[in-house]
């Protein structure tokens, strides 16, 4: 009998120690793999890929039948199937996939103009597209992947399953028997495996499963999905997600000129457990009957698509995570032990997950254990499935909720979001969502990951392990904030203000009466009109400081991912600094940091344009006009003048900042050749190719060491000569010293912060915040602010392929 596969008669089943004899014998690990779902399948691949012995058992009569419609695949999922081989194939059959995305309401009317460029983001950001295949082509790529079919078995339904001290045996309703080591259950969310293993485990540790937790699985939507020929009016290439209230829709186009399709529809009130219902065909046509007059475009219905129709299926969409997921020699993986919503395409990219991190945790046993492994082991390596998976199951599984309830609009929020939020963000909707997921998956430790070009590594790829310890973050970001409230409370800020008012008003009353009030100078000005010899050094250290947060706030309000970031909004820091004066500057933009600042590496961006203006607007809005009322200018009008100028300076450098953009821009057009006419693809476009080439580091780079250089040499310049002449007395108060607290907490947050995700390690964490936390004494605040971004600029643009 071959051991690689032993099939026994019913009438061999009488001498069970028989099987038992063989395998204390038998020194290879094997693994009994029930299911040839994708997760299953995945397995085995992966398995094959590392010379692990298994057979895969499936108990339908093709390894790749249509009982499903279509399904997602995003980075998470194709970066492991790329490990094995399946990526590539899997683009060849889907052709294009770049689907022009809209959004349209109940009418049929777009609510988005018709978009291909999340995918295209998603691709150029991660490595990988997001693609919908059939199900069933899926699952014919992963087989035919395989290299030993002989250990995929069909119509090998499981009816039993028998453990001992030395194995498992698993039984089939033609009666075969297979042994193995372990058995793996991806049998999808009504698992015979499941069942065998509660079975089991209510029988020898009672209380070890909880009891009858197939009652607390909900149902609060059910959907049919489906497969139609492509009707003649509806626009191929395309992808439509329509909204009703209590339903909606997503349409896909698909290859062969076909057409996926899903209606989702809420079920009322959350059915459990054995309330949840089987639907038959009669209810799917009944439901198809009763949405077949929904518009899908303005001159396309649901039932134009339900009529041309190759497949259809009604199901209840299940969303729970099990609590435990193995009992000794048994595991469950996939849809068996976690069944996720699909609006949120992560439950095949889940169930690949899972496998991979299955065969990560049998690896690692072998590698440690490969004579033998004893029960204790296995189990120990089994329980690492859970531990590596089930916190992120329990967040994808509320998510995919959460979007399934906004998206039928059975959530408070449906309304807001759908109508105004999603047509704003558009893809960045999208994208803010699925990169996130997507980068803090797994793959197999021990296959070899190919290179992509992206520029959002995957969490293992980073530096470090992202902490993602949520109470260590609000701490974090509750101390940040206070620290930069309470400098905000002493900056005088408010006082200003209200001296500002004043000034205005008395200028009002001298226009009327004709005379010549200094009161706007004196409300513009956080200085004195007339400096003394006194407070020189330090007003001009402290307007020199301000060059470097004027440089720094203009590139982060206009990252990519500050768009919605109010507290950065360049134009804001210009009316900071007229309304609440220049020592309010530093902690305000703390606080925007803090509260809004994009820390993503796919956020970084800036446009190049912008990047490039930076430097000269500042110089040109805040530098001369600063310089100029620096001058000893007596008369008090022409004073009164120039303070106007240089105390709303910041205004000017966003203003300068877009018409020399603008500049750069037209100059640039009138050295290009003319494009095609046509519609150019997103990542044929100057703005896209700049983004992922990362063309705006050398700019920005240059700017924050300008601006170093600028702020240390006038501070040490400044310093010497006042120790000098003055006995440097007075240096590190006022503005000087909120400018330079507010530095500190602004570095050591980001620097924290940049562990936090993973950007850095702790060391080059700590060496980096204290480092430029220990050069405000030696270059200045300025210096030190501006160095430790030229640093985090280098290392966030660095990470990627």
């Amino acid at each position: 009998l071959p051991l690689h596969s032993l099939e026994i008669t019913n009438i061999a089943t009488h001498y069970k120690f028989f099987f038992f004899f063989l395998l204390a014998f038998h020194m290879g690990f094997k693994v009994i793999i029930v299911g040839g779902s994708v997760a299953g399948l995945s397995l085995a691949n992966m398995l094959e890929k590392l010379d692990i012995d298994y057979t895969l058992l499936e108990a339908y009569p093709d390894i790749a039948p249509q009982v499903g419609a279509s399904i997602g695949l995003l980075p998470n999922g194709f970066r492991i199937l790329d490990q094995f081989g399946c990526f590539e194939p899997i683009q060849d059959i889907v052709g294009e996939y770049h689907l022009k995305s809209t959004f349209r309401g109940p009418d049929g009317k777009a609510v988005s103009k018709p978009n291909d460029a999340a995918v295209h983001h998603l691709e150029y950001r991660t490595g990988y597209p997001s693609i919908f295949i059939d199900r069933q082509m899926l699952l014919q790529v992963l087989y035919d992947n395989l290299k030993q079919k002989d250990k995929v078995l069909s119509e090998k339904r499981v009816s039993k399953i028998e453990l001992n001290d030395g194995g498992v045996l698993v039984h089939t309703k033609d009666g075969s028997i297979f042994e193995g080591d372990i058995v793996v259950g991806a049998d999808g969310i009504h698992s015979t495996v499941r069942q065998e293993m509660w079975r089991i485990g209510h029988q020898e540790s009672p209380g070890y499963f909880p009891k009858d937790e197939h009652s607390r699985v909900p149902v609060a939507t059910r959907c049919i999905f489906g497969i139609s020929k492509r009707p003649s009016n509806l626009a191929a290439g395309t992808q439509q997600m329509c909204f009703n209230d209590g339903w909606s829709y997503l349409i896909v186009g698909a290859p062969g000129n076909r057409t996926y399709w899903f209606l989702f529809e809420g079920v009322g009130d959350t059915k459990y457990g054995k309330d949840i219902p089987r639907y038959s065909k009669e209810d799917l046509e009944k439901l198809a009957m009763a949405h077949l007059q929904d518009k899908i475009f303005e001159d396309v219905t649901f039932g134009d698509i339900y009529k041309n129709r190759i497949m259809a299926t009604l199901v209840p969409l299940e969303e729970y995570v099990f609590e435990k997921w193995h009992y000794k020699r048994i595991v469950c993986i996939g849809d068996a032990s976690h069944k996720i919503d699909p609006i949120s395409g992560q439950g095949g990219n889940g169930a690949i997950e899972a496998a991979a991190i299955l065969t990560n945790a049998l690896t690692d046993m072998l590698e440690k254990n490969p004579k033998s492994q004893s029960a204790e082991v296995i189990e120990s390596a089994l329980a690492q499935v859970h531990a590596n998976r089930h916190a992120r199951a329990k967040n994808l599984v509320a998510q995919g909720h959460q979007l399934q309830q906004i998206l039928t609009g059975r959530s408070p929020i449906s309304k807001p979001v759908i109508k105004y939020l999603m047509p704003v963000l558009r893809e960045d909707g999208f994208l803010n969502t699925a990169v996130p997921i997507c980068k803090a998956s797994h793959h197999v430790h021990k296959l070899p990951v190919p290179k992509r070009s992206r520029i959002v590594p995957f969490d293992d790829e980073l530096p470090a392990r992202p902490l993602n310890n949520k109470t260590a973050s609000n701490v974090a970001t509750l101390l940040a904030f206070s620290s930069l409230a309470a400098l905000l409370s002493k900056s005088g800020g408010v006082t200003h203000l209200s001296t500002l008012l004043n000034g205005f008003q008395s200028q009002t009353r001298s226009i009327s009466t004709g005379a010549s009030g200094i009161g706007l100078a004196q409300g513009f000005s956080g200085l004195p009109s007339v400096v003394s010899a006194g407070n020189l050094i330090q007003d001009v250290q402290f307007r020199t400081n301000l060059f470097s947060a004027l440089s720094i706030w203009l590139a982060e309000g206009h990252r990519v991912g500050n768009r919605l970031s109010v507290l950065l909004w360049p134009s804001l820091s210009g009316a900071a600094f007229a309304a609440f004066g220049a020592n309010a500057i530093m902690p305000l933009f703390g606080l925007g940091l803090v509260l809004r600042g994009s820390n993503t590496l796919d956020g970084r961006h800036v446009p190049v344009n912008s990047a490039k203006s930076i430097l000269p607007s500042v110089i040109a809005g805040y530098a001369i006009p600063t310089a100029l009322a620096a001058l000893p200018v007596q008369d008090p009008q022409l004073r009164q003048a120039v303070n106007l100028v240089a105390s709303t300076a910041p205004i000017y450098c966003t203003a300068l900042m877009n018409g020399i953009s603008s500049v750069i821009q037209k100059v640039r057009n009138m050295f290009q050749q003319p494009k095609e006419k046509g519609e150019a693809k997103p990542d044929e476009r100057e703005d896209f190719v700049a983004m992922y080439q990362k063309k705006d580091v050398v700019p920005l780079k240059f700017t924050y060491a300008f601006a170093a250089g600028l702020c240390a040499t006038v501070h040490i310049i400044s310093t010497i000569y006042a120790k000098s002449n003055y006995g440097g007395t007075g240096l590190t108060t006022g503005g000087n010293a909120l400018f330079g607290l507010a530095s500190v907490v602004q570095i050591l947050y980001l620097a924290w912060d940049m562990r936090y995700e993973g950007f850095v390690t702790t060391k080059q964490a700590v060496l980096g915040g204290l480092g430029s936390v220990g050069s405000n004494l030696l270059v200045g605040p300025g210096a030190a602010l501006s160095g430790f971004f030229y640093w985090r600029e280098h290392v966030m643009s660095s990470l990627g392929k």
